[in-house]
């Protein structure tokens, strides 16, 4: 009497799709009734189950305890890590800089979640750091891969500005003012110069006030009180 196994057939079970750095587990399974005691896979190894981290295309063989063999494969692939862009920025003290993440050109996949080493969970964060700082983001793709993107704002320092020239003048005089120099605007309150230097004679004691903006777009202030003293009356 001679008997004749059915066919043995086997499955690959495991997921086939990974991020960059990450593994799957392929395993295998076998179609009843057949029961296989033996496994050999086109990387080498010789159980059941196989951790691989690379993409491919893996084959299996699988030989019951009378001999008999069944063959499937698997491709496996590794989908590309997301690259997130942000702008940096550069701010004046006390302003604000917003930072965007620029949506990946197709056929990438989309961003599907952010996550802002500063809070936020959006594809924009509006920031003031105080000084200049580095922000990081984590952004998840539509494969469920993740990546990390860095931008920096850079604070520029505040400029200086002070103002000289005659504090006291009598009635009928004039003061000159000048304010540090260097800068590329000047804008003084009460007189409307605009230049480095003014002179004015106010009747009365007046506050003069400077805003000078740098190369940088950042702006300061300076005051200065030009006192008008009342005239002598001879007797």
């Amino acid at each position: 009497q001679v008997e004749i196994d059915d066919i043995p057939e086997v499955n690959i079970n495991g997921t086939l799709d990974i991020c960059p750095g990450e593994a799957t587990t392929l395993t295998a399974s076998a179609v009843a009734p057949a029961v296989f005691n033996q496994y050999a896979w086109s990387s080498g190894q010789t159980s059941a189950s196989i951790t691989v981290s690379a993409a491919g295309t893996y084959t299996l063989t699988a030989t019951t305890a009378t001999g008999c063999v069944a063959t499937e494969q698997v491709t496996v692939v590794q989908n590309p890590a997301p690259v997130p862009v942000i702008n940096d920025a550069t701010i004046c003290p006390g302003a604000s800089a917003t930072l965007t993440i620029t949506p990946p050109v197709a056929p990438a996949p989309a961003y599907t979640s952010y996550l802002w080493s500063a809070g936020g969970v959006g594809a924009s964060i509006t920031v003031n750091p105080a000084t200049t700082t580095a922000y990081a983001v984590t952004v998840t793709d539509a494969n469920g891969c993740t990546a990390i993107g860095n931008a920096n704002v850079t604070v520029n320092p505040t400029p200086t500005v002070t103002i000289s020239g005659d504090n006291t003048i009598c009635i009928g005089s004039s003061a000159t003012l000048s304010a540090t120099g260097g800068f590329s605007g000047y804008n003084w309150s009460n007189s409307g110069g605009t230049s480095q230097s003014i002179t004015v004679s106010p009747a009365a004691t007046t506050t003069y006030t400077v805003t000078v903006t740098d190369a940088n777009g950042c702006t300061a202030s300076d005051n200065q009180l030009v006192t008008v003293a009342a005239n002598l009356t001879p007797n």
